[in-house]
């Protein structure tokens, strides 16, 4: 028995060594990138950074410059509030939290995908997160996907932790990171209904009724609050923030070239400069949404056929990156090759394979055992969903990052054997 025991503790102990080994190696990259070439800015950094401002001075969740700071919805409160919490002025150290914070997300990858398979292959699939090219740049980035990829993955973490070990109180946690991953990004909310749903469908957990549950309530409970505000100050429903059409109608501007979008060009289209002009009035950018949705929903059914054909064409540039961004360089694959310029080609074509391309067909090749255990179920849930969801709407890569994790997860599911729960020796998955 007390070797046993010894054997156990070992495992535990070296378990939490690899994983600490993991936030390290992903560290070292995301606080170099920092260091070469500082907090990433983007137009929307600069409402994050007002709203943060006058939260921190005026008690007020407000886009305004001066008083009277004129409550908003333009915005999810989620990211704001870290920004006030660490100092609006303080955008170094912002992105340098960020980065430990997204560090921590290659050891979660590697415990839940260690659930699935053997330690090696999870050793990996936390390997190909902490040395992300998409990740480096989100951490660095003062925006908010690198919070929402944390409190995302950190809520299927505590969930799958829940699942396997019939203990609520995971869920419970599960629940509040997702809610709060809601009020970064309000695509997570529908997460919150289907996430549970599907656990109930497909996995095999004794108890995954009740833990479905307690995610779901605890989720919604922490969103409410939030909901409620907006939607009085709006004067109708509203989920988390407003500018709620915006994705949809600029998917349906299939006359757009969405490689070369500007503010300056959006405030020649007429809902984009209703909502711009509203910034301050709840209500106007609610009426500003319901225009734009039924100019929307009325551009889709003109052109259905173009609309899909559009969308089709473009969802290559959500999942499929060379990461020039954060690898600074500027010359496309055409460019390159006509150029002869083997260096820029190379890294590119690497990078698309090891990052993109491969994690995405392992993804897709996981699906087929998807159902093998709560985690697999959970983490395919998320990243298919979230791909489902984007397809009619504008599409940025970035947009894409936050499911990684997850995606990862599915990956490395389907080049190993499953992982018993007493050994590191891998074990054959049966029908």
């Amino acid at each position: 028995m007390n070797a046993e025991v010894a054997r156990r503790e070992g495992r535990a102990c070296r378990i939490r060594s690899i994983a600490l080994a993991l936030i390290v190696v992903a560290f070292v990259p995301r606080i170099a990138f920092i260091a070469a070439r500082g907090p990433q800015r983007t137009d929307d950094t600069v409402s994050y950074l007002t709203i943060a401002e006058n939260l921190r001075e005026h008690g007020a969740f407000s886009l305004s410059t001066q008083a009277p700071y004129s409550p908003t919805i333009r915005r999810a409160p989620a990211y704001p509030w870290l920004i006030a919490l660490i100092g609006p002025n303080a955008s170094l150290r912002i992105v340098s939290i960020q980065a430990l914070l997204d560090s921590l997300v290659a050891a979660l990858v590697f415990l839940l995908a260690r659930g699935v398979v053997g330690t090696r292959l999870a050793v990996l699939g936390g390997l190909l997160y902490a040395l992300h090219p998409g990740a480096v740049l989100a951490s660095a980035s003062l925006l908010s996907e690198c919070l929402f990829t944390v409190l995302l993955t950190a809520g299927v973490f505590a969930f799958v932790r829940g699942l396997e070990g019939g203990r609520v109180r995971l869920s419970v946690m599960g629940g509040l990171s997702l809610g709060l991953a809601a009020l970064c990004r309000p695509i997570a909310a529908p997460l919150l209904f289907a996430l549970p749903v599907l656990v109930c469908l497909f996995a095999r957990s004794p108890g995954r009724l009740r833990q479905s549950a307690a995610l779901l309530l605890v989720g919604l409970l922490t969103i409410t609050p939030w909901v409620v505000r907006s939607s009085r100050l709006a004067g109708g429903f509203v989920l988390v923030q407003g500018y709620s059409a915006a994705n949809l109608y600029m998917a349906s501007r299939t006359d757009w070239d969405q490689s070369h979008m500007t503010r300056e060009r959006m405030e020649d289209d007429e809902y984009f400069r209703r909502l711009y002009d509203s910034e301050d009035d709840p209500k106007a950018i609610r009426e500003a949404d319901r225009f734009g949705m039924h100019l929307a929903v009325d551009r889709i059914r003109t052109a259905p056929a173009d609309f899909a054909l559009d969308r089709a064409s473009r969802l290559p540039y959500l999942v499929l990156n060379s990461f020039d961004d954060t690898t600074g360089v500027d010359t496309s694959f055409g460019e390159a090759w006509r150029g002869r310029e083997i260096g820029p080609l190379t890294l590119k074509t690497v990078l698309l394979l090891s990052f993109a391309l491969m994690p995405l067909l392992l993804g897709l090749a996981g699906l087929r055992g998807f159902r093998r255990s709560p985690a697999t179920v959970a983490c395919a849930a998320v990243w298919v969903l979230t791909l489902l969801m984007h397809l009619p709407l504008w599409i940025e890569p970035r947009f894409w990052w936050p499911v990684i994790p997850l995606l990862l997860v599915s990956a490395v599911s389907a080049v190993g054997p499953r992982q018993s729960r007493d050994s590191d020796q891998a074990v054959p998955t049966t029908a």
